[in-house]
């Protein structure tokens, strides 16, 4: 009874978010996300450096206009130019540009596709600049997530897990809003953001449609283990709750007074949001 009890607290606080979205490349005005807005779309990932290296010149026009458009989120993405070289001189002119505009994002996810086109022969020296790349965002405190899918990813860095421990973002255009369709792949169990359509005119903005999840888990302290293993026993259930009823202005309404508890108060415990954004 008490392991029944305790799985089922687990359970009451388990859940999981769902939210609309759109990731862009174009320049994309205020009316335009106020439209997608008015639409169900609350968050927006921007564009800000081109896979030819260098930082796109409308990133700080379009995620200022998303703001003011009343988005929730807003989040920057890169195309890196593995052709360039520097990986780290990439991202630190990205941060620089992000700073020198006073730009508001929540991170930067890093765009991993194109095999053949976009990146070397070599998957180690692929997985070499992915690892210097991030470490150069995260010098400078700046959140890293990563685009790709398993059909682009381990072509490009092979056996390579070390994205793993940032969130995904993975594409299938299905049009279907869940991630039922995903499949785990070079240590990624679970995903962030699922792409689901296609570029499309959407509120006269060219964009993708996206999905963001985010789990949320309570995590309980050792300490509240036992104080449940010691404290709930099985024969002595809480009566049932009282029902009494309450007039107010000529209507009764019902209301429910619960009975004794042989847990007043529970400390110890913390609710961590897994999979999460920064804070805006």
């Amino acid at each position: 009874m008490k392991i029944i009890l305790l799985l089922f607290i687990l359970a009451i606080f388990k859940a999981t978010n769902a939210t609309l979205g759109v990731d862009l490349s174009s320049l994309t005005s205020s009316s335009s996300f106020g439209c997608l807005k008015l639409n169900g779309f609350e968050f927006a990932i921007v564009r800000c450096y081109q896979s030819f290296g260098r930082v796109d010149p409308n990133c700080a026009s379009s995620i200022l206009n998303a703001w003011n458009a009343g988005m929730n989120r807003v989040d920057a993405y890169m195309f890196p130019c593995f052709s360039c070289g520097n990986p780290a001189g990439q991202a630190n002119t990205l941060v620089s540009y992000l700073k020198t505009n006073n730009v508001n994002y929540g991170m930067i996810w890093i765009d991993i596709e194109g095999p053949g086109t976009y990146w070397g022969s070599s998957q180690s020296a692929n997985a070499a600049f992915f690892t210097d790349l991030v470490s150069a965002f995260e010098k400078e405190g700046v959140s890293i997530g990563v685009y790709t899918s398993i059909s682009q990813w381990q072509p490009i860095m092979g056996s390579y897990s070390g994205g793993s421990k940032f969130q995904l973002w993975y594409a299938h255009y299905d049009g279907v809003t869940s991630f039922n369709d995903f499949t785990e792949f070079s240590g990624w169990s679970k995903p962030n953001i699922k792409q689901y359509l296609g570029e499309n005119s959407l509120c006269g903005a060219n964009c993708h449609s996206d999905l963001y999840y985010h789990y949320i888990y309570l995590c309980l302290y050792y300490s509240l283990y036992w104080y449940l293993l010691k404290n709930m026993t099985p024969t002595s259930p809480p009566p049932p709750p009282q029902t009494t009823t309450v007039s107010s202005g000529g209507a009764t309404t019902p209301t429910t007074t619960a009975g004794n508890s042989n847990v007043n108060s529970i400390s110890g415990v913390v609710i961590v949001q897994v999979y999460h954004p920064p804070s805006d």
